[in-house]
């Protein structure tokens, strides 16, 4: 009796063990697709204000849509949020870029965020900050290229070897203003994504770092927010 008495109690306990796990599961379902209808509603505010802000901006709602597309397919299956590409686009064309040609450069930015970087939304803001900053001044100072050095993305090194010159000396013209902003940034992320010189061509990154279990959860949460948005739309 007393065999089956603790028997009886240990039976009891596991399924009050599976019942707790079963709920813990579903609280943490729920909560995250509460989340992610809190992230749906972001999402399509981003859409909104981007489209409306872009078709200011540049006069052509024919081009801040197809840049909304293109970013929508930019970041599909990455970890990468669809806001974060889409400001990091808002900043490089306010500071003057041509707006298919701003979208075009955070794609390849991502994939260098991807790739020697962390891959994440906090990263690739950083780096695109750094960039338009230099853009706006027109050169590139160290305290900018310093944060691209932090993210594990050796500009100046890339930059040499595309162009064939001694990274010493490229950091020196860069010192003394004698490499444009433009033509470093655009050098450079043309160099990675091309595989100039024997830069390693590292296109198509952030889609691959998508596909490993880091960002799994990531794209499953995107994938539900994706849901809602449909769900949401008329």
């Amino acid at each position: 009796h007393f065999n089956r008495a603790i028997q009886g109690g240990a039976g009891k306990a596991q399924n009050l063990v599976r019942s707790l796990m079963g709920l813990s599961v579903v609280q943490s379902t729920i909560s995250m697709i509460r989340g992610q209808f809190d992230a749906a509603i972001s999402r399509m505010d981003t859409m909104t204000n981007f489209s409306r802000t872009m078709t200011a901006i540049t006069g052509s709602s024919e081009s801040a849509s197809g840049s909304l597309e293109s970013l929508k397919s930019m970041t599909k299956g990455t970890a990468y949020g669809l806001d974060t590409a889409a400001a990091a686009v808002q900043n490089f064309t306010t500071r003057g870029m041509e707006i298919g040609s701003a979208t075009a450069e955070v794609g390849k930015w991502a994939d260098a965020v991807a790739f020697y970087g962390d891959g994440t939304n906090e990263t690739l803001t950083t780096v695109t900050d750094a960039i338009g900053k230099m853009l706006t001044k027109g050169t590139v100072e160290m305290d900018q290229l310093n944060r691209l050095t932090d993210a594990g993305i050796n500009a100046v090194g890339m930059y040499a070897q595309a162009t064939g010159r001694d990274a010493a000396k490229v950091q020196e013209h860069l010192s003394k203003g004698k490499i444009s902003a433009q033509d470093f940034v655009t050098t450079v992320s043309s160099a990675f994504e091309e595989g100039t010189n024997g830069v390693l061509n590292i296109s198509g990154a952030a889609k691959e770092a998508g596909a490993t279990w880091a960002t799994t959860i990531s794209n499953m949460k995107a994938a539900v927010t994706l849901s809602l948005i449909h769900i949401s739309e008329p």
